[in-house]
């Protein structure tokens, strides 16, 4: 398995950050979310269901808007040109936040922005290309040992979540695999389907359409323990990474 006490952030996104100042009448008019990823990665899909229970509740309009680009860099700055007055949001993720380490003052969320809530702590699901033809982790182990180098995996930036997993992943089954950057899962995903790359470490609500469907191969979850909600998909550990490892 991967453990948690070594990536606490991997399974500790998305969370939903606001811009601060509290008012008696909630909301006034219609709630903006903004997404600073393209439109069909794991954050995007629960922006889009926290959306509709806004909507819901609030009896206004809200309204998702994907921003990618700059490692969220581009979102954050709509988020901080927006009034502070709560009707401004965004859901981000992991490496929403660590693409912004290190980054100009004005980039700082501690003193920026209003963290709200933790939304989701997914356990990530490897999948793979079928044309790999393998069926379990012992199988992708094995095979990229055979041709190290030759695997590609897909994550939603330098520095996201879906990055860090594979990277520990491959150091810690001893095998190497070259990181492919996009702006989001989502386009990771299309790639992943096209077979442009091999691998990806994703939310599971980013692949379940297209594990469904053949497109993709779901063969593990980084989890300490099997899904209720997927139990036919084993954790890393029982399905092939060496227990001396763990």
């Amino acid at each position: 398995m991967i453990p948690r006490r070594v990536l606490p952030a991997l399974l500790a996104a998305p969370f939903l950050a606001e811009r601060a100042a509290a008012q008696d009448a909630f909301p006034t008019r219609g709630i903006s979310i903004i997404v600073p990823f393209p439109p069909g990665g794991g954050t995007d899909v629960l922006a889009r269901i926290l959306a509709q229970h806004f909507q819901e509740s609030f009896k206004q309009p809200v309204v998702v808007e994907n921003r990618g680009g700059g490692a969220g860099r581009i979102g954050m700055q709509q988020l901080q040109r927006g009034a502070a007055d709560g009707h401004t949001l965004m859901v981000t993720s992991t490496g929403g936040i660590m693409g912004l380490a290190g980054a100009h003052d004005a980039f700082k969320v501690e003193t920026a922005l209003t963290p709200v809530t933790l939304l989701a702590a997914p356990a990530y699901v490897v999948a793979v290309h079928p044309s790999l033809g393998v069926k379990d982790v012992a199988g992708l182990i094995a095979l990229a040992k055979q041709r190290p180098g030759a695997f590609s995996f897909g994550s939603s930036g330098t520095g996201a979540a879906s990055h860090l997993a594979a990277e520990l992943f491959a150091s810690m089954a001893g095998i190497e695999m070259l990181h492919v950057p996009y702006r989001g899962t989502g386009p990771a995903l299309n790639d992943l389907m096209g077979g442009r790359i091999q691998l990806m470490f994703a939310p599971p609500q980013t692949v379940a359409a297209a594990s469904a469907s053949g497109q993709v191969q779901s063969i593990a979850m980084t989890a300490e323990r099997r899904s209720v909600l997927l139990p036919g998909i084993p954790t890393v550990n029982e399905s092939g990474l060496p227990a001396i490892l763990r």
